[in-house]
């Protein structure tokens, strides 16, 4: 709970969160301000707040709804209505489109009655490259165009004609330092910030631009002891934005793209340090859902790696290396699983996923005993000639540190932070 006081008023912000630290119930109430709806009602610290919104969200985690389900109001006349707003979801949890409704039971042309839910489309998204959505469609067939930077934020709107319909300058953590015209819901990183808290939803926690920080501790903070588990992109939020990468911890929807990740990660890591690198993929049980992830890599103290353990318990389904460096006199056996690699796999009977020097992917079934190309867009070691330079590699906005193991001490890489 947050207290705000002065001499004439108090104010009590409360925050109710879900057992995975997403904001579930915000609560606003004031008191004590001569002349105001509470100047007679001195509440105190315990009682409910007289205002209240409640957020649900998807499986993944997004943002599916915002409802406001009480305020002082409350039954004193029934044409009162409540706003929701709700959120059409892509498989990538990008935002589609966006429903405004309004609650009521304040009787219609129509003679209805009871309690009612009217929805209405408000904006469809379009996006480009990045993350943001850069075009804004209404539903009376006009358009909005979004000029972004390079953390994504909107700095200017344009409507159809290319007239400025507004323009925005930030301070480092978001807050709002100079605006023209209307404002917009999403701005500083393509985020929107929620009107009823001043707090910006950023995904899995809220932030606040007052102060640049989380609002709930990192729910992956015991892999980065270095940072404090409040911070926003380590303090450098003139070049980061949130990343929205992966790590060993975070969920997959299957094996491979756990394994893919893994390699966008460490496959940098491992031909820098000239070491193979090797994990465990096991399964995640959520909401009765299965998921996919990795343990925090071994990295090699000789020619070979010992792929890390998964938690003890885990159902294990696959095993993930690297190769490292290329190096000329292995010749082909840089790209392919060793001798070793397949009795080894052959032995766990489970499959195994090789990230080779030259930036593919692989993937070997003891019980065909052949193996699979997955991908070539992975990074790689520029000395293989075998690496072929018209293949893009998949970008890595990874903001994290990468932590690794090496006789037995975890060692964090921090990656696209300059120091």
């Amino acid at each position: 709970q947050n207290f705000l006081y002065s001499y004439t008023e108090v104010t009590r912000d409360i925050f109710g969160y879900g057992y995975n630290g997403l904001l579930k119930k915000f609560g606003k109430s004031y008191w004590g301000a001569s002349g105001t709806l509470v100047d007679e009602c001195y509440m105190d610290t315990v009682a409910a707040p007289q205002w209240q919104w409640e957020y649900r969200y998807s499986a993944g985690g997004e943002r599916e709804s915002k409802r406001h389900v009480a305020d002082p109001w409350e039954g004193a006349y029934s044409g009162r209505t409540r706003l929701w707003t709700y959120y059409l979801l892509g498989g990538n949890k990008q935002q589609l489109a966006v429903y405004n409704g309004r609650e009521t039971i304040e009787t219609n042309v129509c003679s209805d009655t009871g309690h009612r839910v009217h929805f209405y489309p408000t904006e469809y998204l379009t996006y480009g490259n990045g993350a943001s959505a850069l075009i804004t469609s209404r539903p009376d067939s006009t358009h909005e165009y979004k000029i972004v930077d390079h953390l994504g934020s909107t700095r200017v709107v344009l409507n159809d004609t290319g007239g400025v319909i507004s323009q925005y300058d930030f301070e480092p953590f978001g807050k709002v330092y100079a605006q023209t015209g209307l404002g917009s819901r999403k701005s500083f990183i393509d985020k929107e910030k929620d009107e009823e808290s001043g707090t910006s939803n950023m995904g899995v926690r809220q932030m606040n631009p007052e102060t640049g920080r989380f609002d709930s501790p990192d729910p992956m903070w015991e892999k980065m002891f270095s940072q404090s588990p409040y911070n926003y992109c380590f303090n450098n939020p003139l070049r980061l934005s949130d990343g929205n990468g992966k790590l060993p911890g975070d969920l997959f929807t299957s094996p491979t793209q756990a394994a893919h990740d893994f390699g966008k990660n460490y496959n940098p890591i491992s031909i820098d340090l000239k070491k193979e690198m090797g994990s465990t993929i096991y399964e995640v049980k959520k909401d009765g859902q299965v998921f996919y992830t990795y343990s925090i890599p071994n990295a090699a103290s000789g020619d070979f790696v010992v792929e890390s353990s998964a938690p003890e318990g885990s159902v294990v389904v696959a095993g993930v290396h690297s190769h490292a460096n290329y190096e000329e006199d292995l010749g082909s056996g840089n790209e392919i699983f060793s001798d070793d690699d397949k009795r080894n796999t052959t032995l766990a009977k489970r499959p195994d996923y090789l990230v080779a020097p030259n930036g593919s992917l692989q993937k070997y079934d003891p019980k065909t005993e052949k193996a699979t190309v997955i991908s070539r867009d992975l990074p790689k070691d520029p000395k293989d000639p075998t690496a072929s330079n018209k293949q893009k590699e998949v970008k890595n906005d990874e903001k994290r540190p990468v932590p690794y193991k090496s006789n037995g001490k975890i060692i964090e890489v921090k990656k696209n932070v300059e120091n």
